[in-house]
Formats: structure tokens, C-alpha cells, sequence
């Protein structure tokens, strides 16, 4: 895999090798080497490029086109790189890091909530990066076993789930906002106590 966590240079540091090109995150990139080009990268809505940059003008995600390579630093947390294999992978946005140009991806939402969760779906082959919380924790979802979870705890899902953020009449009393997914695949989340099956 082109885009992989290594210890040799950086402890917990993440390395992107480019050869043609790869999108990234420019925060947090310490070093850089070969002959890169760079451009911004720009939000994919319902399948068409958009005019919003993608990850917006702070902490935007760039097109690095040519052969070199990206070390970038965890910044006090850790990295996790996924390789698909004509998987369907869903991440909260601000978390992903790098992923290889020939994915199909696409910017959206998760549904039904009252302040846009941006994610973004991934399908195809190829490898995500992203900044992974210190208990990512793994959940397994089949069409007569959803489940729900704290809305702040879900990092992205593998598979053909379906999320949405519960009304308030649909929570219990004093509850915080929750997610129901339903489908089949598998939900990552930040903590395990978080979970709750639904009714």
C-alpha cells in the first residue's frame, strides 16, 4: 500500500507515497520529497464537482500530482489506514487524512440531522487514511439487528449502512443526540459504552 503508519523516522507518523496522485489533508504534512504539484481539491456532490474546497480554506484537502511522498505528523493522536477492496467506506470528513485518486468518492451528509455531519463515502479500490480516536471500537449491523449510538462517537461504517439521527420524540428522556444505523455491514465508533440496541 502507497499510504502506510511507520515508526522509523516519527513514532505514529503517517507516510503517503505518490505516484501519479493522491489527495491529502495539507495539516499536519512535516516533510516532503520528490517533484510534487499541488492544487486544491474540491467537494463531489451526487457524483459532480462542486465550487466549495474541500475541507474549506483552513484545513483544506489538496490534489498532489508527480512522485514523492508525504510525511505527516499525528499531532497528539494516531493514524489508520484502510485498503478497499470494492468496499464501500463512509468517514467523517474532518477525520480523513489522505486516500488514492482512483477511489470514487463523494461529499454529503448524515440524515435527518438538524446541523450538517458531513462524511464522506468512499466505494472501489484503494487506500484512506485517517486520524483514528484512542478506542476505536468495531460493531457489527444486520437488517434485524441495528443499533444505536451517541451521535459524537461515530467515526464512519464499512458496508451498506444506513444512518440517521433519531427525532427528539424517538429518544429517551434526558438522552444526548443519538443514531440509529440500520443495514448491514459494520459501524466504527469512538467508544463502546456509546452503544445501545434499538428497540
Amino acid at each position: 500500500s502507497p499510504i502506510f503508519c511507520c515508526s522509523k523516522f516519527l513514532p505514529g507518523a503517517l507516510l503517503m507515497r505518490i505516484d501519479g496522485t493522491m489527495f491529502a489533508r495539507t495539516r499536519g504534512i512535516a516533510v516532503t520529497g520528490g517533484v510534487l504539484s499541488v492544487a486544491p481539491a474540491f467537494r463531489r456532490v451526487r457524483g459532480l464537482a462542486s465550487a466549495e474546497q474541500f475541507g474549506g480554506a483552513t484545513d483544506g484537502v489538496s490534489r498532489f500530482t508527480g512522485k514523492g511522498f508525504l510525511l505527516v505528523i499525528p499531532d497528539g493522536g494516531r493514524f489508520a489506514a484502510l485498503t478497499l477492496a470494492g468496499d464501500i467506506l463512509c468517514l467523517r470528513e474532518a477525520l480523513v487524512v489522505g486516500f488514492e485518486e482512483q477511489l470514487n468518492w463523494e461529499n454529503g451528509a448524515i440524515p435527518g440531522a438538524d446541523d450538517e455531519v458531513p462524511v464522506i463515502a468512499f466505494r472501489g479500490h484503494g487506500c484512506v487514511a485517517f486520524r483514528c480516536p484512542p478506542t476505536l471500537s468495531r460493531v457489527k449491523v444486520g437488517h434485524e439487528r441495528p443499533i444505536q449510538l451517541e451521535a459524537g462517537a461515530l467515526v464512519g461504517w464499512i458496508g451498506r449502512i444506513v444512518p440517521r439521527e433519531l427525532t427528539a420524540g424517538a429518544l429517551a428522556i434526558g438522552a444526548r443526540r443519538r443514531i440509529e444505523c440500520t443495514g448491514e455491514g459494520v459501524v466504527l465508533l469512538a467508544t463502546a459504552e456509546s452503544i445501545a440496541e434499538a428497540r
